[in-house]
């Protein structure tokens, strides 16, 4: 998936940057590929992230969970039941939105913790 004005989104980049808000490895690499790639299966997500199927599993039950993807049956290619497929419950923009606000909030506490941490030692 793109991003407005053509730039590709590099899932490895923004798995890092969840993780440095305190977002677990597993539901890092699942959030990044899903916001990165429309509707993946699992398959998908265990070929692009590395993860074991358990683990990709977890991540998907995290996020799905806390609201911010959902499964849907996949375009069935030929004979046989059609693959679920994952993707946001909602836009890349809004996705992009709420990881913005969690590290507006990490900052926030930041701040009053080295305010607290300065008038400790004045």
């Amino acid at each position: 998936m793109s991003k407005s004005g053509g730039e590709r989104i590099e899932s490895g980049k923004l798995t890092e940057l969840l993780e440095e808000i305190g977002i677990k490895k597993t539901p890092s690499a699942i959030l990044s590929a899903i916001i990165c790639h429309e509707k993946l299966s699992i398959a998908d997500l265990i070929r692009i992230t590395g993860l074991t199927k358990g683990c990709v599993a977890s991540g998907l039950q995290h996020w799905h969970h806390k609201g911010w993807i959902k499964s849907v049956e996949g375009d069935s290619g030929g004979k046989g039941r059609a693959a679920h497929v994952w993707n946001l419950a909602f836009s890349q923009e809004e996705a992009f939105h709420r990881i913005a606000t969690q590290i507006v909030e990490k900052k926030l506490i930041l701040q009053k913790t080295i305010r607290s941490i300065e008038r400790l030692i004045e």
